[in-house]
């Protein structure tokens, strides 16, 4: 028969063992080494670190895809002008006012029309742009049949 001194009992040796691990179940595993508070404040870092990522990604974004080409109302009058000529053999005087023209697909420009030999008499026209390749593009000019009053 096997005889249990007073330290072998079972009921002795889980106090001996516990009272040899009496420290706090936190700092037990090196992933729960740390308070909780450390934890927060780096989620909160990782956090704040993100949404700096996503604004300045939108920042960067709003810069970079907002390119539209743009035209002088002379240079593009110009176009017009060279598209009549060779078309029509014919040299128009053309205005299409002061405003900066953006070239983009389907662009409805209003300028006017008036001949070399009679320039008081003003004419509306239409130019839509089309077929935008960067700075290549296409114009399709209307000419109204009545002159303006």
């Amino acid at each position: 028969m096997l005889k249990l001194t007073p330290f072998d009992s079972p009921a002795r040796r889980s106090v001996y063992r516990s009272s040899r691990t009496a420290r706090p179940s936190v700092y037990r595993s090196s992933r729960t080494a740390r308070p909780s508070v450390y934890r927060s404040s780096r989620s909160a870092r990782l956090a704040a670190s993100v949404a700096g990522l996503l604004f300045a990604a939108t920042a960067l974004a709003g810069c970079s895809f907002n390119s539209n080409v743009t035209m002088s109302p002379t240079d593009f009058a110009k176009q017009v002008t060279d598209q009549f000529q060779k078309q029509l053999n014919v040299t128009p005087v053309v205005d299409c006012g002061t405003a900066q023209i953006d070239i983009v697909e389907g662009a409805v420009v209003h300028c006017d029309f008036s001949a070399t030999d009679n320039p008081d008499v003003h004419y509306d026209s239409t130019t839509t742009i089309s077929n935008v390749h960067g700075t290549d593009f296409h114009i399709d000019t209307k000419v109204d049949d009545h002159p303006k009053q």
